[in-house]
């Protein structure tokens, strides 16, 4: 997984692309507005969006693609 840091909502080929640069199974710092891309075991691309992030609770928007 990685935080999506550019400019606008990435789409599938854009979190591909982010996973398989540098991707991570940790993350630190998510707040409202991050956005997270990564792939799924068996192979999907996708994205959440996060809605709430507080100490115990993690609220997302999730889009999850065909590979």
């Amino acid at each position: 997984m990685r935080i999506w840091v550019d400019n606008g909502v990435p789409g599938r080929d854009d979190c591909s692309r982010l996973v398989a640069a540098d991707g991570t199974n940790q993350l630190d710092s998510l707040h409202a507005g991050s956005i997270v891309c990564g792939i799924t075991p068996k192979g999907r691309p996708f994205r959440l969006t996060v809605k709430v992030s507080a100490a115990s609770d993690l609220v997302t928007d999730a889009v999850v693609w065909n590979a």
